[in-house]
C-alpha cells in the first residue's frame, strides 16, 4: 500500500471510527476512493436541501431495503425510484396537508 492510499485510509478511519468494506476494495484505487470519500461526506454531513436526520433516515431506508451488498439491478432500480419518491414528497410536501 503507497503512502497516499495509508493517508487516505487513516483519515476515513478519523472520520467514520471503522473502514468501510467499501472503502478498502477502493483502496486499490484511491484517487477514486478520495473522490468517493469525499462525495459521501458532503452528502451525508455538511448542509443541504434536506436536513442531516431526514439524509441519514434516507440512507438507512436504502441500506435497509438492500439484501446484500450484490443485488440485482431491478431491485437497485426499485430502491432508487423509491428514495427519489421519498424525497420529492419531502421537498415539496405542503406543511398544510394538503399535496
Amino acid at each position: 500500500m503507497d503512502a497516499g492510499t495509508q493517508l487516505i485510509f487513516e483519515d476515513a478511519f478519523a472520520a467514520l471510527g471503522r473502514l468501510e468494506n467499501i472503502s478498502l476494495v477502493m483502496g486499490f484505487h484511491p484517487q477514486y476512493l478520495g473522490s468517493f470519500l469525499r462525495t459521501q461526506h458532503y452528502l451525508l454531513q455538511m448542509d443541504g436541501p434536506l436536513s442531516l436526520h431526514y439524509r441519514h433516515y434516507i440512507g438507512i431506508m436504502v441500506r435497509s431495503g438492500l439484501p446484500s451488498d450484490i443485488i440485482s439491478a431491478p431491485c437497485l432500480t426499485v430502491v432508487c425510484q423509491a428514495v427519489k419518491h421519498l424525497v420529492v414528497d419531502i421537498l415539496f410536501c405542503d406543511p398544510a396537508g394538503g399535496s
